[in-house]
């Protein structure tokens, strides 16, 4: 007769399993990290696939919600820019980019790895100024930096996030059909900033942002036909300026500006 084993004193294969997989993976990718460095420290690259090859390989059989994707998805974006170097491929950095994108969102502000901030900012130094993706690119980049504060409320983040947004916007002459997005998108960064921000000992520099919003907002909707269906969107992000202004100056002319 075999002795009762309590249920609860079980091993938990299913753990062990899950905490070996995960524990497998971190060794590999940090030898393949480690693989990558020595070819980059180097400067010898037989095939400038392979790195590359077994990193994306090894990322792709990652679980999205691995901890670890982060680090990797880092490295890379490192290895997709370092082939750009060597071989001067523009689609390697766009690449680059827009993984360091996925790690960035992926990465939890107090990550001991964070460096995804100054990782994309390397890449996009790296990509020709005339190259007719950077203002898209840009106000991707923006938006992700502003879902980030949204979720972490990190003022680094937002202030990423402002900076990247009113850039893209520079790019973008008023004849190019990006611009409203570009704008909104600016609006919604200057109106997190001043709700953020707001200092009832400075009146003025506070309701800079939240009156340079309502600027963006404007010009947004004056590009935009009135068929169109970001309009909607629009008209309700300077209506939220407008009732902001409200709140803060009781000017009843603004309440009814919101409320039209």
């Amino acid at each position: 007769m075999s002795a009762h084993i309590d249920p609860r004193n079980r091993p938990n294969k299913a753990r062990r399993r899950i905490a070996s997989s995960f524990d497998w993976t971190r060794r590999l990718g940090k030898f393949l990290s480690s693989f990558g460095a020595r070819g980059s420290s180097s400067g010898e690259l037989n095939d400038p696939n392979a790195d590359l090859n077994n990193k994306q390989a090894f990322v792709d059989q990652l679980p999205l919600d691995h901890p670890d994707r982060p680090e990797h998805l880092q490295g890379l974006a490192v290895s997709f820019t370092d082939r750009y170097r060597r071989l001067g491929n523009i689609q390697d950095l766009e690449a680059a980019l827009r993984i360091a994108r996925e790690a960035v969102n992926l990465t939890p502000a107090d990550h001991p790895g964070q460096t995804g901030h100054l990782q994309y900012q390397e890449i996009l130094d790296l990509l020709p100024a005339d190259h007719p993706s950077r203002p898209e690119i840009l106000h991707n980049l923006a938006e992700t930096f502003g879902s980030r504060y949204k979720k972490l409320r990190e003022l680094k983040d937002l202030e990423v996030a402002l900076q990247l947004s009113q850039t893209a916007v520079d790019l973008t002459s008023t004849r190019q059909p990006g611009r409203p997005e570009r704008l909104r998108t600016l609006g919604i960064m200057f109106s997190a900033r001043y709700r953020r921000l707001g200092n009832l000992n400075d009146l003025e520099a506070d309701l800079k942002d939240l009156e340079t919003a309502m600027q963006k907002f404007q010009e947004a909707l004056d590009l935009t036909p009135i068929d169109h269906p970001d309009r909607e969107g629009l008209l309700q992000g300077l209506a939220a300026c407008y009732r902001d202004r409200f709140d803060r100056l009781k000017n009843v002319d603004d309440l009814r500006t919101a409320l039209q």
